[in-house]
């Protein structure tokens, strides 16, 4: 009780670390304990605190909490500085390419780091222009270096979009020169009023419905594929 008396909400002090674990670090200051959540050592995502602290080491720290009824007392790094979303319109571009590092593989997407701090998320749909519901495995690796596009930031919530696709060649505005051509495809799916296929070279898939196999307009046509 005396040692709390001691110290306030927003004191700045070294604390010795006394004990890691994967959701935090625990902090030894005038015979007091301290939680540092693992959420407030850095303003970009931390897979372990004992990546970035070890056992008898001293830091500083800023008070950002304290409970006089059950004596807890919570502490952050963070704190200690800005952070990166405070000007981040000023840096990155809605609409502009920068460089990245996928951090984390999710179903839904990938996490790609733009700097220390800020990362953001290439949704499933912005990986491939020909499957909206790629996984996102089967395209990104951790650690791998890749080029995206900006395509939303929310400051408030500290969140941004990004796309992948992009910034590679769309088939769909290539394929529009071929309008006129003879192309080969390679079936994948016959219906009771067309065939579907695969362009040879291409992802993209299209139809061919029974009245444009031959000028009979005949739907038995379709029973020669």
């Amino acid at each position: 009780a005396e040692a709390l008396k001691s110290i306030k909400e927003g004191d700045i002090v070294e604390a010795q670390v006394r004990a890691t674990t994967s959701w935090g670090v625990f902090l030894a200051y005038k015979n007091l304990d301290m939680l540092l959540h693992v959420s407030d050592l850095d303003h970009g995502r931390v897979k372990n605190p004992s990546d970035l602290v070890s056992i008898g080491q001293s830091i500083k720290v800023m008070i950002t909490k304290i409970d006089p009824t059950t004596n807890r007392i919570s502490a952050s790094v963070k704190a200690l500085s800005t952070s990166p979303y405070d000007n981040i319109e000023k840096e990155y571009k809605i609409g502009e390419i920068y460089s990245g590092e996928i951090v984390k593989l999710m179903d839904y997407g990938a996490f790609c780091r733009l700097k220390s701090g800020v990362e953001g998320l290439i949704h499933q749909s912005c990986i491939d222009w020909t499957n909206r519901n790629i996984k996102p495995s089967k395209v990104f690796s951790m650690g791998q270096q890749v080029k995206v596009k900006v395509v939303s930031i929310e400051k408030e919530n500290k969140r941004v979009s990004l796309s992948y696709k992009d910034t590679i060649e769309n088939p769909w505005e290539k394929i529009r020169s071929k309008i006129g051509e003879e192309q080969k495809i390679k079936i994948t799916n016959i219906t009771d009023k067309a065939i579907f296929g695969e362009l040879i070279d291409s992802k993209l898939s299209g139809m061919l419905h029974y009245k444009e196999i031959s000028y009979k307009e005949n739907i038995d046509e379709l029973k020669k594929y």
